[in-house]
């Protein structure tokens, strides 16, 4: 519906209501009348306070000639007057109705500008201001600028210092650091005692670590005494005997012959018959040593025969008949000892060969085709000797050309194990055994694996060994270390740690800023690389 006519709107007489109680309105007294250009007015513009933090705008300066023909208020007309300043003007009418000038913008009130220009000493208003201004000392507007000029300078040198000391601040605590871990190979021993059951040789099967093995051997040999000698021969020779009659003759072993013109005489080694009219080749030699011998086609008669028997029947030279030197060895006590000795340690050698035989010969059995002699070796200090005989066939003093004889025969067993079984036990108990944090495990070879025999025990059927066996340690470093543990370490007190964690590795550490060498103090500001 239309609102009705004649109607007005409440707001609206509320409005017309309340100006003409402006209008109306008496002051009341001793509230002195509005005056724009009152002192008081000044006063309280000059002290009106800037938002903090806000510095205060610098103010231009205005001529001094132009400022002396500024208007007093005494000037009852409305008319305008313009001041230059600068650049900007400012338009001045009645004080009754401050005039303002923009510039950027900040709105000036023109009486609080002119308040401002007096207050640095430009405008002389002794003459020209109105009464009800007071004049500004000059000591106190020095102070009032100073003060503000060096809470300003304060002001900017302590914001400057605060960007300083948290830029300082973020670069520091921004630091971080890399270590570099190299691990290099760590060797581990691990050495003890083990037990290995054993089985004769006919017992023997896959499962089986240790085998006993028994043989006897005999065995001759002679032995050539060190003391040498050298004699002189027997002479000794052929001739050729010589029957002219036609009866043979017949001439036993040792039958003499003298020899013509030395009167030596040789005798027959064996028994001859010479044949009638014929003639026989035969051995003879010397009846003493030392002789010197006979020459070539020497004649040798018989003295044996009758005399007329002598001239039929005679031998003759058959080449030249001389004596020799001989070398001899002469049998001391000690060449029997040393012959004893030398029996005893051909023996063992000798059945020692013989156990190896034995056992191979064993294992190429059909029903063994899976044991390998190869990995089976044989601890010799396990070989149990036992001498059954031996014999030396000379006496000291005897005089021996070629030595003399001697025999003997031994008895012997020994324990085979096999190095597989062995390395199997080691790299077990080398699982079993307490790894430091990190480490995995360890790479052992058949290079470093070694054993000693200690001792056996015939009884309960053990042999017992050291084992020992080397081998590379594999480990993790980032399960043994990490950043939390480097917390404000220094580059040293990081490699000393790393080593009393049983690490062996190359430690590099890197810092940034470089001038640090402490490390920080967040985990998450240290990385830790593995190479």
């Amino acid at each position: 519906m239309g609102r009705k006519k004649g109607s007005k709107n409440k707001k609206n007489i509320k409005k017309e209501k309340l100006d003409e109680s402006k209008i109306n309105k008496k002051r009341t007294p001793g509230r002195p009348k509005k005056d724009n250009a009152s002192s008081s007015n000044l006063n309280n513009t000059d002290s009106k306070k800037r938002k903090p933090g806000r510095p205060k705008k610098e103010e231009k300066i205005i001529k001094p000639e132009i400022v002396n023909n500024l208007p007093s208020e005494d000037n009852s007309n409305n008319s305008s007057y313009k001041v230059s300043y600068e650049s900007t003007s400012i338009e001045v009418g009645s004080y009754d109705v401050p005039k303002t000038v923009k510039k950027g913008k900040m709105d000036i009130d023109a009486r609080q500008m002119l308040n401002d220009l007096a207050s640095l000493e430009r405008l002389e208003n002794n003459e020209n201001t109105d009464d009800n201004f007071s004049p500004i000392r000059k000591e106190t507007m020095d102070t009032i600028l100073k003060k503000k000029n060096n809470s300003f300078k304060f002001s900017v040198i302590f914001l400057t210092s605060a960007i300083i000391v948290l830029l300082f601040a973020l670069y520091m605590f921004s630091s971080k650091a890399v270590i570099y871990i190299d691990p290099e190979p760590k060797e581990m021993t691990s050495e003890f005692e083990t037990g290995l059951n054993y089985v004769n040789i006919e017992d023997i099967s896959e499962n089986v670590a240790a085998v006993r093995v028994s043989a006897s051997v005999s065995l001759e040999d002679t032995y050539q005494p060190e003391e040498k000698i050298a004699k002189t021969g027997i002479a000794e020779g052929k001739v050729r005997l010589i029957n002219t009659s036609n009866i043979s003759q017949k001439l036993v072993a040792t039958t003499r012959l003298l020899a013509e013109g030395t009167s030596d005489l040789y005798r027959l080694k064996d028994f001859v018959e010479v044949p009638a009219n014929g003639e026989i080749v035969a051995d003879v030699y010397a009846d003493q040593s030392g002789m010197k011998g006979e020459a070539d086609q020497t004649k040798f008669t018989i003295p044996g025969l009758y005399e007329n028997r002598q001239k039929e029947v005679y031998a003759i030279a058959e080449g030249k008949i001389a004596s020799e030197v001989k070398i001899y060895s002469l049998v001391s006590s000690d060449d029997i000892t040393k012959a004893r000795e030398i029996m005893e340690l051909k023996l063992k050698s000798a059945v020692r060969d013989e156990i190896q035989k034995v056992f191979e010969e064993y294992l190429g059995d059909e029903s063994l085709v899976n044991l390998n002699s190869d990995d089976w070796k044989i601890i010799d200090d396990t070989l149990n000797f036992r001498l059954d005989s031996r014999n030396i066939y000379a006496t000291s003093g005897e005089e021996v050309v070629d030595g003399f004889f001697m025999d003997g025969s031994m008895y012997a067993s020994a324990i085979f194990v096999n190095e597989n079984k062995i390395l199997d036990l080691v790299i077990s108990n080398m699982e079993d055994e307490d790894l430091i944090e990190g480490q995995l495990k360890v790479n052992v070879s058949r290079d470093n694996f070694y054993y000693d025999y200690k001792k056996q025990d015939a009884f309960t059927k053990k042999v017992y060994l050291n084992i020992g066996i080397s081998g590379e340690v594999e480990y993790d470093v980032n399960d043994i270390i990490n950043s939390e543990d480097f917390i404000s370490m220094s580059s040293s007190d990081v490699k000393q740690f790393i080593e009393e964690k049983g690490i062996d590795a190359k430690v590099r550490i890197k810092i940034t800023p470089i001038f640090r060498d402490i490390l920080p103090s967040s985990p998450s500001n240290i990385e830790i690389k593995v190479q």
